[in-house]
């Protein structure tokens, strides 16, 4: 065993699944799912483990940089593909279920309720996150600098727009400390999609819905010139889960779950991670993709997806997400801590597991106060616009 092996993370994982799964212990972080046919527990189990790689993507990567004087990704096939390609089926996921809702709803979209709804289900953790930003920074630079005011409000202002500005300017321009928000580059993306769901529902109107994803996705992947441009390798993973969408509503009898699709989806994840090299490289994206419509299609991994402890790791996904990279910086601001990092193996792996399970706590909380809260406020802000009575405030929500 040394800091880049596999098998600790996968046991930190499962006795997490585990400890989060009797039913009466953690039955607040149950949510009712949104009434909707297409609506998978496997999606929202994903939804965790997704959250979770990030997070062992990240700490890993900092720890074994930290002991070895070095920087970058880590010298481990696993350890540098599981965070970028969390994302990439994050991505997947987004234009799976919100494809799939303009396929199902076609006319019958209330734009404004869905903004106000993404808003309050963003923001409120993403504003929590970015003022303590501001305060780490101001905390170990103080507040006097070189820069003027208007450069200061600048920054301010992209870092508080509800993460549609891509790469912000660094706080008071010290970069080393973007580990605590680095993770929120994504946000971005998943904005310009949901900017371009108004002109994505005129498509979804056609019935060839299926020919026109999948053949867009094929241009994207295998088109000469822009192929190769980081922002369409995302496009392809949006593209995916429409696709993926459009299938499943056009051949139904691609549904199902079984011991084959789940080791064929195992595969297809380890085949992505030891053999294309990158989850952005064509082989990634292809394999990724193909996991996903398995899982999307009913596939439960042997049902660890399933399972009550994975789908309430799930609901607070969000918060393991946006919040782990604050998490892990301030307690790096302990020497004793950073010292039993390096220490030794046996010693790297316990403080990985209490920091996992630190940040679990800390997203269990904020979930429960701050994203549950959010979703709710939308709701009354929703319910009190002019035609409130006519309203539904679940219209398009995740």
């Amino acid at each position: 065993m040394n800091m880049l092996s596999i098998w600790p993370t996968l046991v930190i994982l499962g006795l997490t699944i585990l400890i989060l799964s009797p039913k009466r212990a953690f039955s607040f972080l149950d949510t009712a799912p949104v009434a909707h046919q297409h609506r998978l527990d496997s999606i929202d189990g994903l939804r965790g483990i997704l959250a979770s790689a990030v997070v062992f993507h990240h700490f890993v990567m900092t720890a074994y940089n930290m002991k070895q004087g070095t920087s970058g990704l880590p010298p481990s096939p696993f350890y540098a593909f599981i965070g970028p390609g969390a994302v990439s089926i994050f991505f997947m996921i987004t234009g799976y279920l919100f494809w799939g809702r303009l396929l199902d709803r076609q006319r019958n979209i209330k734009w404004l309720d869905l903004y106000i709804n993404r808003a309050f289900r963003i923001y409120p953790l993403y504003l929590l996150l970015i003022v303590a930003y501001f305060i780490f920074v101001i905390r170990h630079v103080g507040v006097a600098t070189a820069q003027t005011h208007g450069e200061t409000v600048a920054q301010l202002s992209q870092w508080l727009f509800f993460g549609l500005v891509n790469q912000p300017i660094p706080f008071l321009n010290h970069p080393e400390y973007l580990g605590v928000v680095g993770q929120t580059w994504s946000l971005h993306y998943e904005w310009l999609f949901y900017m371009s769901l108004p002109l994505l529902a005129i498509v979804a109107r056609e019935k060839a819905t299926v020919a026109i994803t999948a053949s867009t996705l094929i241009v994207l992947l295998f088109g000469s010139g822009v192929v190769d441009d980081l922002n369409v390798v995302f496009i392809e993973h949006f593209v995916i889960g429409m696709l993926t969408a459009s299938l499943l509503r056009s051949y139904p009898k691609l549904r199902g779950h079984g011991v084959i699709r789940s080791v064929f989806a195992i595969v297809a994840v380890a085949s992505a991670i030891f053999l294309s090299g990158s989850p952005y490289s064509k082989l990634g994206t292809v394999l990724l993709g193909i996991s996903f419509f398995l899982v999307a299609s009913g596939a439960s991994v042997f049902g660890i997806l399933t399972a009550s402890g994975t789908k309430r790791l799930g609901n607070v996904s969000y918060s393991i997400y946006l919040l782990h990279g604050l998490v892990i910086n301030i307690l790096m601001q302990f020497p004793r801590y950073n010292a039993n990092l390096v220490f030794t193996v046996q010693r790297f792996w316990l403080v990985t597991f209490l920091t996992y399970g630190f940040i679990i706590a800390i997203s269990i909380a904020t979930y429960y106060v701050i994203e549950r809260g959010g979703i709710r406020l939308g709701r009354r802000v929703i319910q009190h616009l002019p035609t409130g009575a006519t309203r539904s405030s679940s219209v398009l929500a995740e």
